[in-house]
């Protein structure tokens, strides 16, 4: 799954695994991600601390509708 910025260049790409999941750092803007999340930094990290929802307007996703609900079903802090 992959966050992305849209106020900037900077992308995290994540990999989820049966014990959690893991940052990719070897080039997290290549296009291999199952799910895509755009957004400014400010609400990307909203999104990901659970005080913005995913489908949002201020968020655009794309890919694996499935994998974004999992995803924040199960990362709530």
């Amino acid at each position: 799954m992959r966050f992305r910025t849209t106020d900037g260049d900077d992308a995290w790409l994540v990999h989820l695994r049966p014990d959690g999941f893991g940052l990719d750092t070897s080039n997290p803007a290549a296009d291999t991600a199952d799910a895509t999340v755009r957004g400014t930094a400010a609400d990307l990290l909203l999104l990901v601390y659970g005080r913005l929802a995913y489908g949002a307007e201020a968020l655009a996703h794309q890919g694996d509708e499935h994998l974004l609900a999992h995803w924040f079903a199960g990362s709530a802090f």
